[in-house]
């Protein structure tokens, strides 16, 4: 809400940017510590210094122009308008953000579901953009990437850790280009050139996975002797 409307593609393109740049760091960390002795408590504790950071800076962030408007503190928030928007006519950035809280004013949650202004429409444009992100599997690939790999044929954890952070690498120099053109080439233009590369992949993956042998038997045959083992020390202790 602070960010101004010629550089807010940039800005939340930017936020994606650092999350896969932390996505990234993450396969790293996870490298390195791969084959140090309780090293998984480690690649948790390193989470513990960029949260602080982050949790002290929120203090330092400005409140937001929009809501100090819609909370009757025109004052404050043209004060804000100031300190953000240097050299720059913040009046009619005021106006126009009187005049959408105005129109906001006209509709109540109903009208999400009604073909008013088509309200309807745009609400499950965003309802289904966030469902198809979750349904491809990517959050799944990110998430157990070195459980994947190992599947396919990278036997040590070192080796399948290694390979995920490709997977990192890939999402950094993609997210790079959309953070530097979305703001020139528009937000739908990357939509969809990312729908068609994403639906792309998907297709070559799933035509590889057919052609390599999958082994998941081993893996989580190891995981259920570990849980196994967990629930007979749990039940033994409470005998």
């Amino acid at each position: 809400e602070i960010a101004p409307a010629q550089r807010r593609g940039f800005l939340v393109s930017l936020n994606e940017l650092m999350i896969v740049v932390g996505i990234l760091s993450a396969y790293i960390s996870n490298c390195i510590f791969a084959t140090v002795t309780k090293g998984w408590q480690i690649m948790f504790g390193l989470v513990i210094p960029p949260a602080t950071l982050q949790a002290v800076v929120m203090y330092c962030l400005p409140p937001s122009p929009r809501f100090l408007i819609k909370s009757g503190h025109s004052e404050a928030a043209a004060d804000v308008l100031e300190k953000l928007r240097a050299k720059v006519d913040i009046y009619d950035e005021l106006d126009y953000i009187r005049a959408s809280l105005k129109e906001e004013g006209q509709y109540s949650f109903c009208d999400l579901f009604r073909s008013k202004d088509n309200m309807r429409a745009r609400m499950l444009v965003g309802i289904f953009l966030a469902l198809f992100v979750q349904i491809t599997g990517q959050p799944t690939i990110l998430f157990y990437a070195s459980t994947i790999f190992k599947s396919v044929g990278f036997h040590s954890n070192v080796a399948a850790t290694l390979a995920s952070v490709g997977i990192g690498v890939v999402k950094v120099m993609a997210t790079i280009p959309a953070t530097l053109l979305v703001d020139r080439v528009g937000s739908k233009t990357f939509l969809c050139i990312g729908s068609v590369m994403m639906s792309l992949s998907l297709t070559a993956m799933a035509l590889v996975s057919f052609q390599i042998p999958i082994n998941f038997g081993s893996i989580c045959g190891s995981h259920g002797l570990t849980n196994h083992s967990w629930v007979n020390s749990v039940i033994h202790l409470t005998n």
